[in-house]
C-alpha cells in the first residue's frame, strides 16, 4: 500500500490525489495486527518512491525492480 502514487489524472481528488498519510498507514498496521494477521507482505512508507513504474519506458516494470 505504501507504493501508491497518484497519476496525473487524480492529482485534484482530496483521497486519490494524493500519497499515503503515516497516521492512515500506522492504522492500517494496528488493525491488521487487531485482526489477528501473523504473515502478511508490509512495505515501509518510505519505500513508496522505490516502486513507481517509468510508463514513458517500453519496460516500464523492469526498471523499477532494478531500483
Amino acid at each position: 500500500m505504501s507504493q501508491y502514487f497518484p497519476i496525473p489524472e487524480v492529482f485534484g481528488h482530496p483521497e486519490l490525489g494524493r500519497c499515503l498519510y503515516r497516521e492512515e498507514y500506522d492504522e492500517v498496521l494496528e488493525e491488521f495486527e487487531n485482526l489477528g494477521f501473523r504473515y502478511g507482505w508490509i512495505q515501509a512508507p518510505e519505500s513508496q518512491s522505490h516502486y513507481q513504474p517509468d510508463f514513458a519506458r517500453p519496460d516500464a516494470f523492469e526498471y523499477a525492480q532494478h531500483l
